[in-house]
């Protein structure tokens, strides 16, 4: 009988220490509305006496027989912060308008009072009621466990009178509904729905009076009707223990044999339940609860009686429940409701716990399928962002959720399938299309997601192993080329833009320029480094100890001069001076190169080379900037 009591004071306590601090938390946030409501009704009341006040007594009616004079009508008058004083019938005497001060004083002392009357309502009414109810349930739980020590009742009469108990409270919460007490009602149904759901489990779990299925059928009918009567009483805390309790069912009819079909098929029922309860209100965490705890259940059974066999049951499982959560947020917001925070929050989550499910479901034996199902489920979220834009529906941030879930998983469909060199070049080419449809749709969560994609294109061409091998060509092998197509989707959407740039935020502007310059540095290193791989390798002479190691360092040289000539070129072409600048920069580095590493450790013949190279490039550019400064002033001679 010890473990009957233990087990209700700690259900008890767990729903004391949980559910009521959320509680709290959510009638808080709501009461803080109330008082800024009731703030503002004050001034409106407030206003309306003022005006009310300044209302002149009408003047003595005249002779019958006198005609009304016609006067033009007059400017109003303005009004006064304070009421006038009326010293005779038909004059109005004004008083001196009140200080701004004093009105602000008693807005704030108006304020001040609306809020502490809002927590005493809210203390009073709510927060004793549940309290009230958590003590009762304690009282109960204790006075049954010194019952059953003693030996007063038997396992039927126990089990009777938690169920007479439950439906009391039931009864007693719908005659203070029909009174019109619906706070009050709210805390005898809860308290109700607890002591049934015990009592039934209790019947199973310690007793062995009902047989397990016949006990999950009334556990079932409880959380169901949990749900409806929530619904009739518009009370979230209801239905937030009807989900909780349906969750912890399949924890307590626990049984030898694997009962996965029955598992996965009540599962799906409590949550269509649910999403059903949530398409017709948006209540705070009884969805999130529902959908991460069904999940919870899923890996509690898979790292128990997970076996090859199951796979066509846990899938479909998996695929119905995310098809729930993913149609939910949808329907609402065709329907014209926008979807709140948290739906939006679960929206997300639904889509990376559905993802992951099928990852660990996958992976082993049908690993080439993830790639192709992550691209699928991409579509599947595009094609529902389409669907809300044309029905022109005004949820933008579901949209954007849509459309942010979709290049997620595009994303991670990348390195399923392709080679460890060549992620960054998908990675670049979904940074380059979230950039411009960002732009072209003016959608600043787009670009910022291209902007963090454009971040990991850039780590992980420093991360990725490379794989070279001696006999690989200039530039065109595996390591080099796609990183230097990636960079090139980036660049390109960049230009592509270009005319679109009255659209971005001067952060955005600058961002883009710091890509730019990136953009050119990482070609810059990354050719350089092939280079140098290159003419080290391929070009050893049989004299020369050192191998190809001078013409490696002379080859480096030239080609950075010429590199920086190429960018100093576009620069001058596309008129932008942050690329002249950065070609110029190019040619220092290479010149601090030349005259103290070159001029020190190549032979004569290569650091003439190197020289020659380097001043034939430097002479070209100078000409270029003169030519450049007469294109831009046509007026001044040219110099010569």
């Amino acid at each position: 009988m010890e473990e009957v009591g233990i087990f209700l004071a700690g259900l008890l306590v767990f729903g004391l220490v949980v559910g009521l601090p959320i509680l709290l938390l959510v009638v808080y946030a709501r009461t803080r509305n109330i008082s800024e409501l009731a703030a503002r009704l004050d001034h409106l009341e407030a206003a309306v006496r003022q005006l009310t006040s300044l209302r002149t007594t009408p003047a003595e009616a005249g002779p019958a027989s006198a005609a009304p004079e016609l006067t033009p009508p007059r400017a109003p008058a303005r009004v006064s912060a304070q009421a006038p004083q009326v010293s005779a019938p038909g004059s109005i005497v004004h008083t001196p308008p009140v200080p701004a001060a004093a009105l602000a004083g008693s807005a704030a002392s108006t304020t001040a009072s609306g809020q502490a009357l809002a927590w005493e309502l809210f203390i009073g009414r709510k927060a004793l009621g549940w309290m009230a109810v958590v003590v009762l349930l304690f009282a109960t739980a204790f006075f049954l466990r010194y019952a059953f020590e003693n030996g007063w009742v038997g396992p039927i009469g126990r089990v009777s009178m938690g169920v007479a108990s439950g439906v009391a409270l039931l009864v007693a919460g719908s005659r203070q509904l029909s009174a019109g007490w619906r706070n009050t009602a709210q805390m005898l149904f809860a308290a109700g729905i607890v002591l049934v759901y015990l009592a039934t489990y209790s019947a199973f779990g310690f007793y062995h009076l009902l047989p397990q299925r016949e006990a999950g059928v009334f556990l079932f009918l409880i959380v169901a009707l949990s749900m409806l009567l929530a619904l009739r009483v518009e009370a979230w805390p209801i239905a937030l223990m009807a989900a909780i309790g349906g969750l912890l069912t399949p924890l307590l009819m626990q049984s030898d044999h694997d009962q996965y079909v029955s598992l996965f098929l009540y599962l799906l029922v409590l949550n269509a339940g649910v999403v059903g309860v949530l398409l017709l209100r948006d209540w705070p965490i009884v969805g999130t609860i529902s959908l991460v705890g069904t999940q919870g259940l899923f890996w509690l059974w898979h790292v128990a009686n997970w076996h090859p066999e199951k796979m066509d049951w846990a899938f479909g499982f998996q695929a119905a429940l995310g098809a729930m959560y993913f149609l939910q947020p949808l329907v609402v917001s065709l329907r014209g409701r926008r979807a709140s925070g948290e739906a939006l929050v679960r929206f997300v989550l639904n889509a990376s716990l559905w993802f992951g499910a099928a990852t660990g479901l996958l992976w082993a034996d049908h690993h080439a399928w993830l790639a192709p199902l992550a691209v699928l489920l991409a579509t599947l979220y595009c094609l529902a962002a389409r669907v809300l834009l044309s029905a022109r529906a005004a949820d933008e941030r579901l949209i954007t959720a849509c459309l942010a879930i979709a290049a997620g998983l595009v994303a991670l469909a990348i390195p399923l399938q392709a080679g460890a060199p060549w992620v960054a070049l998908g990675w670049a080419a979904e940074a380059a299309l979230l950039w411009w449809f960002g732009l072209r749709v003016d959608s600043r969560p787009l670009r910022a997601m291209s902007g963090a994609l454009t971040i990991v294109v850039a780590l992980s061409m420093f991360d990725v192993p490379h794989f070279t091998t001696d006999s690989a060509p200039l530039l065109f092998n595996r390591d080099t080329l796609p990183d230097l197509l990636a960079i090139g989707c980036v660049a390109g959407a960049l230009v592509a833009t270009r005319n679109l740039t009255a659209r971005m935020r001067p952060e955005e502007r600058a961002a883009a320029g710091v890509v730019a310059v990136g953009c050119v540095l990482l070609t810059w290193w990354i050719t350089s480094a092939d280079v140098r791989r290159y003419f080290l390798i391929h070009w050893r002479g049989a004299d020369d100890a050192l191998g190809g190691y001078p013409l490696a360092q002379m080859a480096v040289s030239a080609w950075w001069a010429l590199y920086a000539g190429l960018v100093l070129a576009l620069g001058f072409r596309a008129r932008l001076s942050l690329l002249r600048w950065t070609a110029l920069a190019l040619f220092a580095i290479t010149l601090v190169k030349v005259f103290l590493y070159d001029m020190a450790d190549l032979d004569e013949i290569y650091r003439i080379v190197a020289f020659f190279v380097l001043a034939v490039l430097l002479g070209i550019s100078a000409w270029a900037y003169q030519r450049y400064q007469v294109e831009r002033s046509p007026i001044q001679p040219a110099q010569e």
